[in-house]
């Protein structure tokens, strides 16, 4: 079940966004606060293991927004493995080289978004623009309109059956509601 959770904080919102990828972890909330989203995934094995306590306590960091205009993160579960998304992360990284935007765009594998599917998946923030069935073929496009001229490739992203539409913001999707 996915929830979100707003909250005034120092002048902007703070928003805390559970449930809505990441279900193969124990768990997972993407937090917004103004231009900054931070992805936190927590894990843990159903048995301990001996001689172990809680700690050693494992914490990736990685400062990305700072960085980049864009994380265009395509999804390496096992439906979108099966249906080639390492071609088309190849594909995005080529594409990205070849228009001198891999200052401004992060590619980052990650875990499955729950759409097995419409693999490949392809997840744009900060505008979290959610592109399904993508191919080696439609990543030129999305660095040409997307990425350089700012707007979404509608014909790629998620086809809603409920809505009967097609639906570019992961938020308006009613399978993540």
């Amino acid at each position: 079940m996915y929830k979100t959770y707003e909250l005034e904080l120092a002048g902007r919102t703070l928003k805390v966004d559970i449930g809505r990828v990441g279900k193969q972890a124990n768990g997972c909330a993407f937090m917004h606060y103004g231009d900054t989203v931070v992805l936190c995934t927590a894990t843990a094995s159903e048995k301990p293991r001996e001689g172990i306590d809680f700690f050693p306590l494992s914490v990736e960091y990685e400062e990305k927004m700072g960085q980049y205009s864009h994380l265009c993160m395509i999804c390496y579960g096992t439906g979108c493995m099966s249906s080639g998304c390492k071609d088309v992360r190849d594909a995005m990284v080529d594409a990205l080289e070849r228009a001198g935007l891999t200052d401004k765009v992060a590619v980052i594998e990650r875990g499955c978004m729950g759409t097995c599917a419409v693999g490949p998946v392809v997840y744009v923030l900060p505008d979290e623009t959610y592109y399904t069935e993508m191919t080696p073929d439609r990543v030129q496009d999305v660095v040409d309109k997307h990425f350089i001229g700012g707007e979404p490739v509608l014909d790629y992203t998620f086809y809603d059956s409920i809505q009967r539409k097609r639906v570019s913001n992961i938020n308006d999707v009613a399978f993540f509601r």
